[in-house]
């Protein structure tokens, strides 16, 4: 007889199966890029019917697979991946009818007060429910909802979209900025999403790259981002060729504003499941870049070349899931000079039979410079220190 754990897990996938049936009127689910607060603001109090059903989402473009999954949607508008985003100034009081599609209880976090945690909002199968409360700390925040009793690491990958964004502007005036929520979807697994699997689906607002957006700015222009982690796993977020500040970083309930002293200056920022971050950055030069998550399955499209059989895309590049293409157009300022001369680096690729089993493989060597060894060639690759501001000129060869 299946132990107390087995059973306890069997009751909860069960009862999962049963949350997911569409309802007759569930549709697509849209991608939302959070550029567009739900509801309507009359005075200082913002109103908004919100509704949780089942509906067909393709992160993966209008020619990938369809998932069936549980998403919030705004009254007389579709689901939505990410879930309608909460937006108002301090001082705003938030009144929140939610009504649950779903065949079963649903429990919603995060729909209260900031800062400090608050209990989840129960809302039974078919049921409606009115929440209120004040939106009376600036920052970033989120609400995410749940089927069964599992936290947010752990919920059943049907229920993995039930999330979105929760952002309080300062009492006068509002951040020009982007709100970019990461989720994640594994269809590959029985269960809840933890660990992630081969056949995982990684988005940014919704979408997978190359149908995430393209974002577009000037040389010049102070970008500013909110990102927020509703997926079940952490992630290294990278921005290419140019240094970001993170000026902020919390998470469902707080908010740590820091000092200008305080605020990091870097390439990549790690962010924990339910944990947020705001940066800002300033493009420097024109041209195509990319923000990426740095770990390899959470950016490039499977060996296959397409997540579980999803249709492929010519125009990935190899990547897929947590990628944003950025636009920098305009004049880039050339660099100040102090005279010297450019430290020179010669970086070689070379090509070798049966570096893996019978496989070739590729190694880069930087010349000159000795490098660890496994096998035949420097694994993971030669380290180049650099000076931010020394000149720097790099020829990269190929020798087959």
């Amino acid at each position: 007889m299946p132990g107390p754990f087995i059973l306890s897990f069997l009751l909860s996938w069960m009862l999962c199966l049963v949350s997911i049936v569409p309802s007759a009127t569930a549709g697509a689910v849209s991608t939302n890029d959070n550029t567009r607060p739900a509801g309507r603001i009359e005075g200082d109090v913002l109103t908004l019917r919100l509704f949780a059903d089942v509906g067909s989402w393709r992160p993966e473009g209008p020619q990938g697979a369809s998932l069936d999954v549980a998403a919030f949607g705004e009254e007389g508008a579709p689901l939505s991946v990410p879930g309608p985003i909460i937006r108002a100034h301090e001082g705003t009081t938030v009144a929140l009818t939610l009504r649950n599609a779903l065949r079963s209880e649903l429990r919603v976090f995060g729909l209260c007060a900031k800062p400090g945690p608050c209990d989840p909002v129960s809302v039974a199968a078919g049921a409606s429910r009115e929440v209120r409360f004040p939106l009376n700390a600036p920052g970033t925040y989120y609400y995410w909802a749940s089927t069964s009793a599992q936290g947010l690491v752990t919920r059943p990958r049907a229920d993995s979209q039930l999330g979105g964004a929760i952002v309080v502007d300062p009492r006068k005036g509002a951040a020009d900025d982007r709100v970019l929520v990461i989720s994640m979807f594994d269809d590959g697994r029985p269960g809840a999403c933890l660990p992630a699997g081969e056949h995982a689906v990684f988005a940014i607002n919704g979408a997978s790259w190359p149908h995430t957006a393209r974002l577009h700015y000037r040389v010049g222009d102070i970008v500013r981002w909110r990102v927020i982690n509703l997926s079940c796993v952490a992630h290294a977020m990278h921005l290419h060729g140019f240094f970001f500040r993170v000026e902020a970083a919390g998470d469902i309930g707080t908010e740590l504003r820091l000092a200008p002293g305080q605020q990091r200056t870097v390439v990549t920022e790690h962010i924990l499941p339910g944990r947020t971050f705001v940066m800002s950055w300033t493009p420097e030069r024109p041209g195509n870049w990319l923000f990426h998550c740095h770990m390899m399955v959470h950016m490039s499209a499977p060996a296959g070349g397409a997540h579980a059989g999803h249709g492929a895309d010519d125009s990935a590049a190899g990547m897929a899931g947590l990628v944003l293409g950025i636009q920098v157009t305009g004049a880039g300022a050339s660099p100040p000079s102090d005279g010297r001369a450019p430290r020179r680096l010669s970086l070689v690729m070379r090509e070798e039979p049966n570096r893996y089993g019978n496989q070739s493989g590729f190694r880069m060597d930087l010349e000159g410079v000795a490098a660890p060894r496994l096998n035949s060639g420097p694994v993971p690759g030669p380290v180049i220190v650099l000076t931010r501001g020394e000149p720097v000129e790099i020829t990269l060869s190929s020798i087959e």
